[in-house]
């Protein structure tokens, strides 16, 4: 993902057309924030599903030098890991199984309640009577 922001992301982003100047500031903001907290972003970014992708295209298309994202990705992966493999040691076969019917019931409620919100700003209102 870092490749495709480091690539043609910038170039993407600060195109021509519809919302060219919102894209253009955005970028600019990108570009004081990576520069100030690029490395905690990537290494957190790990953590969070949707950050981490966002994180690392983002992490390319400001020029966030190659060497600092990868040792910050690679760090975050590792301790995202550990952090995980240590839980379900903890937690046990049974406690496990728990923690993943768990984190599946919340991505499936998180996707409702996405799907709804974006279902109902699509719904006509009908004019009060």
């Amino acid at each position: 993902m870092y490749w495709l922001g480091r690539r043609g992301g910038r170039a993407w982003l600060v195109r021509d057309g519809r919302l060219a100047v919102h894209r253009r500031r955005v970028v600019a903001k990108a570009d004081r924030f990576f520069a100030r907290y690029g490395v905690a972003t990537v290494f957190i970014g790990r953590w969070i599903p949707g950050l981490r992708y966002l994180a690392a295209v983002m992490a390319g298309a400001t020029r966030m030098p190659w060497w600092r994202f990868a040792a910050a990705n690679a760090a975050g992966g590792l301790v995202w890991a550990s952090a995980v493999a240590t839980l379900a040691t903890l937690a046990g076969p049974v406690g496990s199984l728990a923690f993943s019917a768990t984190g599946l019931l919340v991505a499936a409620g998180a996707a409702a309640v996405g799907w709804r919100r974006r279902r109902g700003a699509r719904l006509p209102v009908a004019p009060a009577a």
